[in-house]
């Protein structure tokens, strides 16, 4: 009686050791190559050097073969991480929502920081100081085009809630022709971006457009900051809902944690905004998403998605 009890409490024991060591394997075990996408623009991408070392690190770390695949364009990687043919992305903010929108499949883990400590930029308008803003027509006000961020699609978001009157809006291709149209007043105003730290409540002129143009803008002492819109975010990087949820906790930890374990991948990985990274999710992304889904000028197709980062 007793030693079929053993027997069978024995026989328990190594069932259950088999049965949670199958569990814990399973993920790994069919889940052989994180295929990681990103632009072939991206410095990562062009630097054979840095993709190796890339490379080896992301999979000594996880435990799986790691590959990089290059794409021409977002609509491409967009496309390739709806259908899951990439599982980790480098993505804009923009190419993030709109992938989002289209397939509900992706998951933003992780957003970086700038070397400033930026986490991203508001859209503004700068108007001169004498400008009646009540007034809807008759004030020319100058933006870059119609598929940039800031210069557009969050302010006509602005307008059609009436925060923003609507003027005569003049499109100018680029910031110099903005920059240009000011100083010879043809525009009254424009549509522009600062960039903007955590619990930075104020916007400063000699900010805006990073505080390239503040010779050709002299110190905007005539002008001033009329409208701003919510943050958006630097472009996260995100994973397909496939990926399996430890492999999913690890790709984060890596990220929040590189500027201390790995500080030497920080520019490799992320040499635009290299401060480090901060955990994100699809909520700090609202306001772009509301301003895309209001946007008539902006495609849902994938195919024709082109790039204006603000």
């Amino acid at each position: 009686m007793v030693s079929n009890l053993v027997r069978v409490s024995i026989l328990f024991l190594v069932s259950f050791f088999v049965f949670t060591s199958h569990v814990h394997a399973t993920w790994q075990d069919e889940f052989k190559t994180l295929r990681v996408g990103m632009l072939q623009s991206h410095p990562l991408a062009q630097d054979s050097v840095k993709t190796a070392q890339f490379t080896a690190t992301y999979s000594s770390i996880l435990g799986v073969d790691v590959e990089i695949i290059k794409f021409k364009s977002l609509g491409a990687l967009m496309d390739a991480h709806a259908s899951a043919r990439v599982h980790y992305a480098f993505h804009t903010s923009r190419s993030f929502v709109t992938t989002a929108r289209i397939c509900n499949c992706v998951q933003a883990i992780a957003r970086p920081v700038s070397n400033s400590g930026t986490i991203g930029f508001r859209s503004v308008l700068i108007a001169k100081n004498a400008i009646p803003l009540e007034r809807k027509n008759n004030i020319r006000i100058g933006f870059t085009r119609k598929d940039s961020i800031s210069g557009w699609i969050l302010p006509n978001l602005a307008i059609d809630k009436g925060e923003v009157g609507k003027f005569d809006m003049v499109e100018l291709g680029n910031v110099e022709n903005i920059v240009t149209a000011f100083q010879n007043g043809d525009i009254e105003g424009f549509f522009g971006w600062v960039p903007v730290a955590p619990e930075q409540s104020e916007l400063l002129q000699s900010d805006v457009f990073g505080g390239f143009y503040n010779a050709q803008l002299g110190t905007l002492d005539n002008s001033q900051i009329s409208w701003w819109s919510s943050i958006v975010h630097y472009g996260p990087h995100a994973v397909h809902q496939s990926v399996p949820v430890e492999l999913r906790e690890d790709l984060t930890d890596i990220l929040v944690n590189m500027d201390r374990r790995q500080p030497d991948l920080m520019d490799v990985v992320e040499p635009y905004y290299s401060g480090g990274f901060k955990k994100t999710g699809l909520e700090d992304y609202k306001s772009i998403m509301a301003a895309l889904n209001l946007s008539a000028d902006v495609s849902s197709s994938i195919s024709n998605f082109s790039l204006r980062l603000r």
